[in-house]
């Protein structure tokens, strides 16, 4: 009976990967929200985002031979415009 179950399992993940890896995130995130909350998953969420957006940006400018830190300090200049924007 194991090994039917397994044969199944094993189908379904060849023949649609794309499914499986979507339903088990979808569980995932499920279980997630009701362990921990919705608004701190939202915010993990948004956290892992943002810094895929600077790892992704980072890797851009390294492939294009610009510095990397020329990224980093022109996003400090822009937060810190804005910060005295404010006062």
């Amino acid at each position: 009976m194991m090994e039917k179950i397994q044969a199944c399992m094993l189908a379904a993940c060849q023949e649609h990967p794309g499914t499986v890896i979507g339903a088990a995130g979808g569980t995932l995130l499920a279980v997630l929200i009701l362990l921990f909350g919705f608004w701190n998953i939202a915010f993990v969420i948004c956290c892992c985002i943002a810094g895929l957006m600077v790892g992704r940006h980072l890797d851009l400018t390294k492939d294009a031979d610009d510095d990397a830190p020329s990224f980093l300090d022109s996003l400090q200049d822009r937060l810190l415009d804005g910060m005295n924007r404010w006062r």
